[in-house]
C-alpha cells in the first residue's frame, strides 16, 4: 500500500505538471498531496502495530512534512 500510494504520488506531481490549465495542476496536486496523508497514515498504522521492526519513521515523516509543504506551495501558487 505505501509503495503504490508513493509511486502514485510522484506520477501525479508529474502528471500535473503537463496539464496546460492552472485548474487542473492544482487538482493533480491536491491529489498528491492525499497520497503522502495516505503514506503517512499507513507508516503511523505499521509503526503501532510492529510491523516496522523498531525501524524509526522520524525521518520519512520529516520527509512527507517537507514534500507536503512543498506541494501545498504549488497549490497555492495556482489560485486564482
Amino acid at each position: 500500500q505505501i509503495r503504490r500510494a508513493a509511486l502514485s504520488d510522484n506520477v501525479t506531481v508529474a502528471e500535473g505538471t503537463l496539464r496546460k490549465s492552472e485548474t487542473e495542476s492544482k487538482r493533480y496536486y491536491e491529489i498528491a498531496r492525499r497520497s503522502i496523508s495516505e503514506i503517512d497514515a499507513a507508516l503511523v498504522v505499521s509503526n503501532d502495530l510492529a510491523y516496522l521492526n523498531n525501524y524509526t519513521i522520524t525521518i520519512p515523516g520529516k520527509t512527507m512534512v517537507k514534500y507536503f509543504g512543498m506541494l501545498t506551495g504549488m497549490i497555492q501558487s495556482k489560485v486564482s
